[in-house]
């Protein structure tokens, strides 16, 4: 499944009432990248720790690490 989404608006509508197992890739995609996943069942973090900061996805192409 491949979609193009505007940087402005990166909303999509769940598709695990159709495929179960997008479960676990919807919630990367919020996690890694903000997709908003609208209606998912289980929208908890999956591999970031609870203490990261809102608003940093890790594998946007424009997301750089923070300096300490």
């Amino acid at each position: 499944l491949k979609i193009s989404l505007p940087k402005n608006e990166l909303r999509i509508p769940t598709i695990t009432d159709i495929f179960p197992g997008a479960i676990l890739y919807e919630r990367e995609l919020m996690e890694m990248f903000g997709v908003k996943v609208e209606g998912h069942p289980d929208p908890r973090k999956l591999f970031l720790p609870d203490d990261w900061p809102d608003g940093e996805y890790p594998l946007r192409k424009e997301w750089r690490k923070r300096k300490k």
